[in-house]
């Protein structure tokens, strides 16, 4: 998000540097009150890897310009998993819809996150590819229904936990309307320019 900000309104190359350094020392509070533990990371990796963050998102903007169908793509997929990652967050920690165990970690919140991730990620690749190849409808039920019968296996082996209240006709409601709102930002992000000649 700050790289983002940072691009959005132009900001010289110093607060880049400063933004950087503002979150080290925040990693730095975060290693000194016990609440993150470095064991082969250190503060010169977070420095330099969010620097290629922040040049990363100038460079991708300049590519917005004028995008190829490779950067409409992935900037959809990031969109993507970016707002799945941030629902599925909230509908979690708030109330406890599901919970992945994949048997990855013992710490049953570090493995709910990882089985959690690479639910998201493999997810959002379909979802991106239906909006980029602009899927009919039935297209996109025979993704839910497939995401569904997923769920299904995956809570008879275990590996998935719903909550009594929660049950996939309601995750499958959600992925629809998500999707609804995913084909809304790929519009405005990108066919609008198409029609305009761009």
């Amino acid at each position: 998000m700050i790289a983002v900000f940072l691009t959005s309104f132009n900001l010289s190359f110093v607060w880049y540097f400063l933004s950087a350094l503002l979150l080290i020392g925040i990693e730095w509070m975060f290693v000194r009150f016990g609440l993150y533990v470095q064991h082969w990371w250190n503060y010169f990796y977070t420095f330099i890897f969010l620097l290629a963050c922040f040049f990363s998102t100038l460079k991708w903007q300049t590519m917005l310009d004028r995008p190829r169908n490779s950067v409409k793509f992935w900037t959809m997929y990031l969109c993507i998993v970016f707002i799945e990652d941030t629902v599925t967050f909230y509908r979690v920690a708030l109330f406890h819809t599901n919970l992945y165990s994949p048997g990855w970690f013992s710490d049953p919140i570090r493995d709910h996150i990882a089985g959690n991730a690479v639910a998201t990620f493999v997810f959002s690749i379909f979802v991106t590819i239906g909006i980029f190849y602009r899927f009919r409808w039935y297209g996109y039920g025979l993704l839910l229904a497939s995401n569904c019968f997923i769920d299904i296996a995956l809570v008879h082996l275990g590996y998935l936990h719903i909550a009594p209240f929660w049950n996939l006709f309601y995750s499958t409601s959600l992925s629809a309307i998500m999707i609804v709102l995913y084909r809304w930002i790929y519009s405005k992000l990108f066919l609008s320019e198409e029609h305009l000649g761009k």
